[in-house]
């Protein structure tokens, strides 16, 4: 009898580490473009709206990537985990904004510099980074 629950137990396990690891390599990081648009839809209140990516910028162990939510000015961070992939830390829209300011979490304390990043809808270059 002892020799089933040794067994039923062992298939637990092997099933539970199984159904991790399946769940592991289905985490989709911010590591390009295609994941961070991906990403950006899959998120509640944007799953139906007209995403135009724009750009991303890296600051040390963080990436900001701009994008363009139904035209409102937006952005979404990751954080470099120790793996080397980027995991999605947050997203922010302006509404009814042409431009708009975003201050970039300070992540860089160690040389005390402060970042915002300025996007708008109607510029050549839409992603600004100001020190």
């Amino acid at each position: 009898m002892w020799f089933k629950s040794l067994l039923f137990l062992m298939l637990l396990v092997v099933l539970g580490s199984s159904y991790y690891f399946y769940q592991q390599n289905q985490i989709v990081f911010g590591n390009d473009s295609k994941a961070i648009k991906e990403i950006i839809k899959s998120k509640e209140r944007y799953e139906n709206k007209n995403i135009s990516l724009l750009d991303s910028r890296d600051f040390g162990d963080l990436r900001v990537a701009g994008f363009l939510s139904n035209h409102n000015p937006s952005i979404i961070e990751f954080k470099r985990d120790e793996d080397g992939n980027y995991r999605y830390q947050g997203i922010e829209t302006r509404h009814n904004a042409d431009i708009s300011s975003f201050f970039i979490h300070p992540l860089i304390r160690d040389n005390k510099k402060a970042w915002l990043m300025y996007i708008t809808n109607r510029s050549i270059s839409p992603i600004e980074v100001i020190k």
